[in-house]
């Protein structure tokens, strides 16, 4: 019987005030529903980066002609310089370690089919480019060393470059016009994305690189050379050798080098660490939103001690003990926290499973973080019930009542 009256005077006392406790519980779901979309993004950023370096191994080097930087995780040409060639590939190609080398002639242009066209990113490269980088193809296949260095007019086109151009026709055998010159088109990749460079890689056409120097941008050096390392314990020294290499056919005295060497695990860890801050700033800010969330409860709760301090006056006068007013007011408390910690949870996930479809992002349902964010929750509740219980419980009835 007792239970039953207090679970009356329980639910009588937190539903009295309909718009108050809807606005405390909404502050509750609020900030719980933040930390879980915010550590399901950050998830999905780790997940997203990994993804991007699927095409783009540890056990990759890139030699970029100029200056080049690490930036935000993407490698940046600071300054571009024209004297990396086809030779200094072919040297690189004699190093120990080194299994695959691949130079690479790259820029925007503008690509038709019949009536359609895209202004899009054109690579010239040779075979080993393809097997360096990890591509396969949906259909058809990649060009042959031969045609690489025999100025063949082939072309292996991105998944978005075939929907702009073909939509839902077969583009294998079809021919296209890379800056009005005729290619056939004989491959298309497999949907891949964007890469640690920040580049779609859905939206380019690969050819030969001859092609690219000698027919389309009439140029007689390259951008930069991928090299492919026969294993990871290797690649400090053959960076080493390559720098080497390198300096002996470019070096001048008192001039700078005219020429970066950059690891791929090197932007794989700038990358990652900027994920990792990224997902501590934003759990600090749900954290945050939290506390609000908390103090919000605890202010309602001392407001209602101080509307209700006849009815707890009364309460004690007919018999209440602290005790009893204090489990009062420590459960309505609970209840809110409790009641919008599972709301908060439930708008969480959908708003997760939304933004995931919306931005095509890695969807993330973090059950831990869930898990620890509702316990935080409910802890903050009974933290922030303390002070208005108490003050609840030290109410003079005669006072109280004579008011």
């Amino acid at each position: 019987m007792k239970n039953g009256l207090r679970l009356k005077l329980l639910f009588g006392a937190i539903f009295f005030k309909k718009l108050r406790l809807f606005l405390s519980i909404l502050g509750i779901i609020i900030g719980v529903a933040a930390l879980v979309v915010m550590v399901s993004v950050g998830e999905g950023a780790k997940i997203k980066v990994l993804k991007e370096f699927r095409t783009f191994g540890s056990d990759t080097v890139v030699v970029m002609a100029g200056k080049a930087r690490i930036r935000a995780g993407r490698p940046v040409q600071l300054e571009i310089s024209t004297t990396l060639k086809m030779e200094d590939a072919k040297a690189l190609k004699r190093v120990f370690g080194v299994v695959r080398v691949a130079p690479v002639f790259d820029g925007t242009t503008v690509v038709e089919y019949e009536t359609e066209s895209a202004f899009t990113s054109v690579v010239g490269t040779t075979p080993d480019f393809f097997r360096i980088r990890r591509f396969s193809l949906s259909e058809g296949r990649i060009f042959t060393k031969k045609e690489a260095f025999h100025n063949a007019k082939v072309a292996v086109i991105g998944q978005k470059v075939k929907e702009n151009l073909f939509g839902n026709e077969d583009p294998l055998g079809k021919r296209i016009r890379i800056s009005k010159i005729p290619f056939e088109v004989i491959g298309v990749l497999d949907k891949i994305g964007v890469d640690a460079s920040g580049k779609d890689q859905d939206d380019q056409v690969i050819i030969p690189i001859t092609s690219a120097t000698n027919r389309l941008f009439n140029v007689d050096y390259i951008k930069s050379i991928f090299v492919q390392v026969a294993d990871e314990g290797l690649l400090d020294s053959v960076v080493k050798a390559l720098d080497k290499i390198l300096s002996q056919r470019h070096l001048i005295k008192g001039r700078e080098k005219d020429y970066t060497i950059l690891k791929a695990e090197e932007i794989l860890k700038y990358k990652k660490k900027t994920a990792s801050i990224f997902s501590m700033l934003i759990a600090s800010i749900s954290v945050i939103s939290l506390l609000v969330g908390a103090f919000g409860v605890m202010a309602v709760m001392i407001l209602s001690v101080k509307e209700r301090t006849k009815e707890i006056g009364l309460r004690k006068a007919l018999g209440a003990t602290k005790k009893a007013v204090v489990i009062q007011f420590m459960l309505e408390a609970i209840f809110i926290t409790f009641f919008g910690g599972l709301l908060g949870l439930f708008s969480g996930y959908i708003l997760v499973i939304v933004f995931s479809i919306i931005f095509s992002y890695p969807l993330v349902l973090p059950v831990k973080s869930a898990f620890v964010a509702f316990v935080i929750t409910v802890l903050f509740g009974i933290f922030s019930g303390v002070y208005p219980a108490k003050k609840a419980a030290d109410i003079d009835p005669i006072y109280s009542l004579r008011d």
